[in-house]
């Protein structure tokens, strides 16, 4: 009975997932589509998944700066973590990689889960600003360009700019006051009663969760850590710019990164993979503001989210096999860590 809740989200997620892909392909013309894949640049979607790769491994150089105040970690572990934290994210569970790979992580450096899965709070909070810094840039050049023509709609994305902007910026503070009492707090919980076993277990994780925020209190590193997101973004928004060329969209180049907010969009709905919310953020973020035909943009939507899912499911695959592990241990493992907190 307790599973049932799961496979209850479970088939939701893919419910959505699947009406969402409805809508997308509704007004496809597949002779177009066809046509255009004879036409695709191969060698350019090439270039794009090496782009995503080197992407892949300056995230992982970014977790490993978030890390150094609690371990020193070689970019190794770092790098197969997420690979196959992404393989589960896409064919297992939604959202599962940001609870996998710290669970891969405090498994393999013996790292208390609460650290590793506090820098992935902190990575999510910093991408996010770094994206906002993208999308202010690339709207600032829209408005002066001549695809600037749809001000009314530029006019509603800066008032979700800011608020993505503030909230993100008054996580990092609430994290920062936290890491900063963390020790307090796990003081006057480890004094309760030894019988309230709830407790203890709290102040438990309240002392590794607080030691994972240290970064948070260190402005150089976490300036390092920015430059990492920013440089991840700029990659993104460069793999975008260079698909979408692939398919005969050649767009200005700053418009790849008003692209990037509508896949960061995409990738917050709880679709396994992303599918289906990415392609309709996508999508709509074509047509609403590049005056794109939605039936032009199918095909180009489609190659992108393989080109950032598929390569690096497929290595996170093979990182799965050589560790002897399967995608299904690997989710309960990080669901257990998750609600024991170490």
């Amino acid at each position: 009975m307790g599973r049932m809740p799961v496979f209850r989200k479970r088939y939701i997620s893919f419910a959505l997932a699947a009406g969402l892909l409805f809508l997308f392909f509704d007004k496809a013309e597949w002779r177009v589509m066809l046509s255009e894949l004879k036409t695709a640049e191969w060698a350019l979607l090439a270039v794009a998944v090496v782009i995503r790769f080197i992407c892949l491994l300056s995230a992982s150089l970014r977790w490993q700066v978030l890390l150094l105040p609690v371990k020193r970690v070689a970019l190794a572990p770092l790098f197969s973590a997420m690979m196959i934290g992404i393989s589960a994210d896409t064919l297992v569970a939604m959202q599962s990689a940001e609870v996998i790979r710290p669970y891969l992580l405090s498994r393999w450096e013996n790292i208390p889960f609460g650290s590793t899965f506090a820098t992935v709070m902190v990575e999510w909070l910093v991408d996010l600003l770094a994206v906002v810094t993208f999308l202010i840039a690339s709207m600032m050049a829209l408005r002066t360009s001549a695809a600037g023509d749809s001000s009314f709609q530029l006019a509603k994305l800066d008032r979700v700019v800011l608020a993505v902007l503030v909230g993100s910026l008054v996580g990092l503070g609430l994290l920062w006051l936290l890491g900063w009492h963390a020790n307090g707090i796990e003081r006057f919980f480890s004094k309760r009663s030894l019988r309230e076993v709830p407790t203890h277990r709290f102040a438990r994780w309240m002392k590794s969760f607080g030691q994972g925020l240290e970064v948070v209190q260190r402005p150089k590193r976490l300036v390092e850590v920015f430059g990492y997101s920013l440089l991840s973004s700029f990659l993104v928004g460069l793999t975008s710019w260079v698909v979408l060329k692939a398919f005969g969209l050649s767009l200005p180049f700053f418009a790849s990164f008003i692209l990037v907010g509508f896949i960061a969009v995409g990738g917050m709905l709880p679709t396994p993979g992303a599918v289906g919310g990415f392609h309709a953020a996508c999508q709509f973020g074509l047509a609403v503001y590049f005056q794109i035909e939605p039936a032009r943009t199918i095909l180009p939507v489609v190659g992108l989210h393989a080109v950032l899912f598929i390569p690096p499911t497929l290595v996170g695959l093979f990182f799965v096999g050589r560790e002897n592990l399967t995608l299904r241990k690997i989710q309960e493992g990080g669901a257990a860590a998750s609600l024991d907190g170490q």
